[in-house]
């Protein structure tokens, strides 16, 4: 395929080529060779999304590659063409397969394979078209753009409770001078809320710590309580806790408070991080605002954060923006299927040679979950 090296020479195209050598008693050889050259062929295929409802309308894969190959799926269960990858889907039962493309029998060949998933979608007003594409989706004459939601719900955060380790914790500190500590806020977060931290809970965090660094640093960690947290965990640099499950989902958002006064913030999600964001200044540090946040299903936990006036951002945002329109930095884990119904949020404090930080003197009330309207579809608007 593509070339051939034959004595020390490297062929690119068909042809008949010679060889002169010399044989062991010393005369002329003459070898002659009938090279055909076939070019590698590629399977190279997609299709427009890798998921679709069994109620859609049926795709066709674009083929970039070597066109005339075979399509198959694995396990059984897909209804596909084995000559165009058109996928019948309301005669495919629902799951994930495993679309393959091999282009010929040639031994040029190549294979392709993608993911795709087929799903029972809800049709509510049982027209043929899913919600999720549906713009009026109870057929009641009113687009669902225009039904949205008015209000949130708000639950507001009372407190805190001291998780340990408790030789850390003196007092009401939640974590005593060159140690660390964590604890965890006393509502727990819902599937379908979102915990708020605003541009005024983060001028109190910030105002208070930067008076207990002590010319060092410390790390503060936020996320949903993991399988594998224990409180003798310790998040000394960023990626300490990306594949440990000490957050659910390994997400959670990463605080570091320096010693020069700039604040550095991250976050990750199934172990990939967003870029680091840096406030180096005190008005800057008072616009800062961040939201983690648990989907409706139950199975996704996605986390953002930004300042204002940076890719769009406004005060307030971090309360009523959807994840999708959230454009300054932000991650999720997808839909992993966890079923969460809810979990608590925990705070994890990390210091090199800082001072106590005392949880009395963080004003924990400024933090609240808001209740995401109906969304019955994932379209993105509201019932």
């Amino acid at each position: 395929c593509d070339s051939l090296v034959w004595n020390g020479t490297t062929y690119t195209t068909s042809g008949t080529y010679t060889y002169t050598t010399t044989n062991m008693s010393g005369c002329d050889s003459v070898v002659t060779l009938t090279l055909t050259i076939t070019p590698s062929e590629t399977a190279t295929f997609s299709y427009d999304t890798t998921s679709y409802c069994s109620v859609s309308s049926d795709p066709t894969p674009t083929i970039t590659g070597t066109t005339g190959g075979v399509f198959s799926a694995t396990p059984t269960g897909l209804t596909i063409s084995a000559s165009t990858g058109a996928i019948d889907l309301d005669a495919s039962t629902a799951g994930t397969y495993t679309v393959q493309y091999i282009t010929s029998t040639s031994t040029c060949a190549d294979t392709a394979t993608a993911s795709i998933t087929v799903e029972t979608c809800t049709d509510t007003d049982g027209d043929g078209i899913p919600d999720i594409t549906d713009l009026d989706d109870d057929n009641d004459g009113i687009p669902d753009s225009d039904e949205g939601c008015s209000s949130y719900g708000i639950t507001n955060i009372i407190g805190i409770t001291q998780e340990g380790p408790a030789a850390n914790q003196t007092g009401t500190n939640v974590m005593d001078q060159y140690k660390y500590g964590w604890i965890s806020l006393d509502e727990t977060l819902s599937a379908g809320q979102r915990l708020v931290l605003d541009n005024d809970f983060f001028t109190d965090l910030f105002g208070y710590t930067k008076g207990t660094l002590n010319s060092t640093t410390t790390n503060i960690v936020i996320g949903l309580k993991g399988d594998s947290w224990s409180n003798t965990k310790q998040v000394t640099q960023s990626s300490d806790a990306q594949s440990d499950n000490t957050f659910k989902g390994n997400s959670y958002l990463w605080i570091q408070h320096g010693a020069a006064q700039e604040v550095w913030i991250r976050a990750y999600a199934n172990g990939t991080a967003t870029n680091q964001m840096l406030v180096n200044t005190s008005s800057l540090q008072q616009t800062v605002c961040a939201f983690l946040d648990i989907t409706s299903s139950g199975n996704n936990v996605r986390i953002g954060f930004g300042r204002n006036g940076d890719a769009g951002i406004s005060a307030g945002d971090e309360s009523i923006e959807t994840y999708a329109n959230w454009n300054s930095y932000k991650t999720q884990t997808g839909d992993q299927g966890y079923g969460i119904t809810s979990l608590d949020v925990m705070f994890g404090f990390w210091t090199y040679s800082g001072d106590a930080i005392d949880g009395d003197e963080i004003d924990w009330t400024r933090l609240r979950y808001k209740t995401f309207c109906p969304d019955s579809d994932g379209d993105g608007i509201p019932n």
